[in-house]
């Protein structure tokens, strides 16, 4: 097994926690979802022992801190420089649409930009 074989996922909307748990167990079976609901709880869980964890994916529009200010806070320190962070959102501010499926790749700073 991988030693980092978590992929964090947050996000308030149990749905989209459930299709990407399901996801991640299906087409990846050597890799294990950790979901939280909410920042907060994804913060508290930042702020210990990140050895198993490879991947952060979080929604920007949740209850306590949003996934946006999470990575502005975690993106640059040193620990989390082979840890990147995906953040997505469905009201995109790039395209101006409604439902856009762009998804936002931090790894320190913004990277690039895809289109789904």
């Amino acid at each position: 097994m991988l030693k980092r074989n978590k992929i964090i996922i947050a996000d308030d909307d149990e749905g989209n926690i459930r299709m990407a748990s399901r996801a991640i167990g299906r087409f990846f079976p050597d890799l294990v979802a950790e979901t939280f609901v909410d920042g907060t709880s994804l913060e508290y869980r930042l702020n210990g022992n990140l050895d198993d964890v490879m991947l952060v994916f979080t929604d920007n529009q949740m209850p306590g801190v949003k996934g946006g200010e999470i990575i502005a806070r975690y993106a640059k320190k040193p620990e989390f420089e082979k840890i990147p962070f995906i953040l997505f959102h469905l009201i995109c501010k790039f395209c101006n649409k409604n439902e856009c499926r762009c998804i936002n790749f931090f790894q320190n700073f913004p990277v690039r930009r895809i289109i789904l």
